[in-house]
């Protein structure tokens, strides 16, 4: 009988709808078609985040998600009034300044509103080298693997890059 409980509630825990986006979000996901590329999939709670990430004023979106063709795990971006959305991870990044393949590792994400925070910095051969203290004017969202660290996301004012934290 119990067996029988925990199989239901795993399989209602599977099907549990999605957070429903902003009304403005989910029209921008609509109109990019991201739907035939991507599902929302909160591997993190919450499922998306909301500040405005690009200082514009206006509050963004990060939302969780896989990539349908290879379950690949990755975080799209949505800027408020902008068309082009920002693919980090799930192997379609093309942005150099940000880490690329699957975000599988993560299981905790949150905003983090600091007014600076400090980058793990290696040398070409991967050694640790130092670090350094980076100023921050807007949000970033913070990734992290508990007991191993992980890094932040965070626009530049051109595009996001990787603020590593822990090695």
């Amino acid at each position: 009988m119990l067996m029988l409980l925990f199989a239901s509630l795993l399989a209602l825990a599977k099907s549990a709808p999605v957070t429903p986006l902003p009304a403005w979000a989910q029209a921008q996901w609509a109109q990019a078609g991201l739907n035939k590329t991507f599902e929302r999939k909160a591997y993190a709670k919450p499922g998306f985040l909301q500040a405005d990430f690009n200082g514009d004023g206006k509050i963004d979106v990060a939302i969780l998600v896989a990539r349908l063709a290879t379950r690949s795990r990755g975080i799209i971006i949505l800027h408020q009034g902008q068309a082009v959305p920002h693919v980090l991870g799930t192997s379609l990044n093309t942005n150099q300044g940000i880490i690329k393949g699957d975000l599988s590792w993560v299981n905790h994400w949150r905003l983090y509103r600091g007014p600076r925070t400090d980058e793990v910095l290696f040398n070409p051969d991967g050694d640790l080298l130092d670090t350094r203290t980076v100023r921050l004017k807007r949000p970033t969202i913070e990734l992290t693997k508990e007991e191993q660290g992980g890094g932040m996301i965070y626009w530049n004012g051109k595009r996001y890059i990787w603020i590593h934290q822990t090695c």
